[in-house]
């Protein structure tokens, strides 16, 4: 978030830097979701529902290839979006902390998940 915001207070963002964010931002969460559950540390379905943003990135990816909308897109960040990064980060600070982690935890995410694909979906129109 800081060198979002930095970006736009100082007015260097660049084109390349507004799609290299995002990205960055999913091979960090995959690496570390991923390492969590290698460990054992992260329950099966947290672990998959953490994915389901990612999943729905993913499918808006394949949709506006389909459409023929890839390249016209206006990549930007969405509430939801920023609600599912802050749960993610809260996950982990959790789990650093040594809280115990419970399955039930993965329904905000599943439910974060596909409020991204919706949300992604209608703005595309």
């Amino acid at each position: 978030g800081l060198d979002g915001y930095l970006a736009r207070r100082l007015n260097v963002s660049s084109k390349l830097g507004i799609l290299l964010d995002p990205i960055g931002d999913k091979f960090f969460a995959i690496a570390v979701f991923g390492k969590l559950y290698l460990e054992g540390t992260l329950p099966v379905p947290l672990f998959i529902s953490l994915f389901s943003r990612e999943a729905a990135l993913l499918l808006f990816t394949c949709f506006l290839w389909y459409q023929g909308k890839w390249k016209k897109y206006q990549i930007k960040s969405f509430l939801v979006g920023k609600m599912m990064t802050t749960c993610q980060f809260a996950l982990l600070l959790a789990l650093l902390f040594g809280c115990p982690i419970y399955s039930f935890y993965s329904i905000p995410f599943f439910l974060l998940g596909i409020l991204s694909l919706f949300s992604l979906i209608v703005d595309s129109k």
